[in-house]
């Protein structure tokens, strides 16, 4: 079962303070803005507001927006993503995209602009659907499209990014460890190469999401890969 609180409703689109639209929040940073918070629980725990079942086994956490929660589940062989209504739970569309071949573990990203929502499965399948309905909009294998791998055999971990009009994952293959596509139609903007030379660990992605640094006056795109740290420019 998952535990929840209610939050307020809001239109798609409009971002509100209790929008949490990708893994770590608005800058995934884990920074929420919300003042006047408790700093510890009442002896007997808050109120519960609801519970609900039916969301399958995996280890993705919550994207919340415009009063709709999105996660990730296996259910009935199938990897689904999950839209569930945040005042009670009550399920408001599922949409199987790649059988299940382990947990799945990334959070689902939100993309209020275009009101899309990106999730990716153990296997490294990646589906956009239309956040409202669970239209598919487009999907992309990791490693039929990419030729990636994951460094190791537990299966991908990735959150997507979705910067401007792109959207950023990692396949982890030699030509396209990191790559940016389209966030509307998942065409191939660029693809950055995997690091070369005598490196310790292991080919392939990491358990790990993208984030943005401006270090030293520079946009890039930073990753833990099997290699280890690595960093595209963003242009």
């Amino acid at each position: 079962a998952l535990v929840l609180v209610a939050l307020s409703l809001s239109p798609l689109g409009a971002v509100t303070a209790n929008d949490w639209v990708q893994w770590r929040g608005p800058n995934r940073d884990g920074i929420a803005t919300e003042s006047g918070l408790m700093d510890q629980w009442p002896e007997q725990g808050p109120a519960i507001s609801y519970r609900t079942k039916g969301l399958g086994s995996g280890m993705a956490s919550l994207a919340i927006h415009a009063g709709l929660l999105y996660t990730i589940g296996n259910i009935d062989g199938k990897t689904n993503l999950i839209c569930r209504n945040a005042g009670d739970g009550a399920e408001v569309w599922a949409t199987p995209f790649t059988d299940d071949k382990g947990a799945a573990n990334g959070t689902p990203t939100i993309d209020p602009e275009t009101g899309l929502v990106y999730a990716m499965s153990f296997d490294g399948v990646m589906v956009c659907c239309d956040a409202k309905t669970g239209k598919v909009a487009w999907k992309k294998s990791f490693s039929g499209d990419f030729g990636g791998k994951m460094e190791s055999g537990w299966g991908y971990s990735e959150s997507p990014l979705i910067d401007g009009d792109k959207l950023l994952c990692t396949p982890g293959a030699a030509k396209a460890m990191v790559v940016a596509l389209k966030k509307k139609t998942g065409d191939l903007i660029w693809a950055g190469k995997a690091p070369e030379g005598k490196l310790r660990g292991n080919d392939g992605a990491g358990y790990s999401s993208i984030v943005i640094s401006n270090a030293a006056g520079r946009k890039q795109y930073v990753q833990l890969v099997g290699h280890g740290i690595v960093s595209y420019d963003a242009a």
